[in-house]
């Protein structure tokens, strides 16, 4: 099993943090929804299931974390485990979570796997008195090879407009933590 962390500045890395109080942040609106594509229209476009994120990088809806450069190629085969340390409204909050793989040179990204979870999904737990919920989510099976040179990115959002429906009808923020006490992590089976 292979596990990746989430850490501060937005990376993912094999080593388990080992700060305290680190968390990042987004704030969902449902008046600006994080939209599937580029371009919203109807119908659906199909080419969203392999297109580029980019377009979501200067969003104030999205969190992203990336790996350093691949140095070797890794493919991964079957389910990915998200587990996810978040504070969100006591209604709970809509997750949408990506697999992205990123070229070196961020000129070009294809989504690999791309799940929502919504607000009334239990898949998670109270973590003492924090307000802290320990959430817990499996991808979908996939096998796709991430060449070395590339990265690996997870995305998080609240929203994916106009495929899901917005259900959420108020502003709200979401805090990722990822430290010592709190290691928000991707698990996953790979083959180098």
């Amino acid at each position: 099993e292979s596990i990746l962390y989430l850490v501060e500045n937005n990376r993912l890395s094999s080593q388990q943090p080992l700060d305290v109080g680190c968390s990042t942040s987004y704030t969902f609106n449902p008046d600006d929804p994080t939209p599937y594509f580029k371009y919203v229209s109807q119908p659906i476009r199909p080419e969203y299931i392999v297109a580029s994120q980019q377009f979501l990088d200067n969003r104030d809806d999205v969190v992203s974390f990336t790996t350093d450069i691949l140095e070797e190629d890794i493919t991964i085969l079957g389910e990915i485990d998200i587990q996810l340390y978040a504070t969100t409204p006591e209604q709970g909050a809509d997750f949408v979570l990506k697999i992205i793989d990123e070229s070196a040179n961020q000129e070009h990204e294809m989504m690999v796997r791309a799940e929502m979870f919504g607000k009334e999904y239990k898949g998670y737990e109270l973590c003492g008195e924090s307000g802290v919920r320990k959430y817990s989510f499996t991808l979908s099976d996939i096998a796709h090879t991430f060449f070395a040179g590339h990265r690996i990115k997870l995305q998080i959002q609240s929203a994916w407009y106009p495929l899901c429906d917005v259900t959420q009808k108020t502003i709200y923020n979401v805090h990722i933590h990822h430290d010592k006490e709190y290691p928000s992590a991707i698990r996953f089976k790979s083959m180098k």
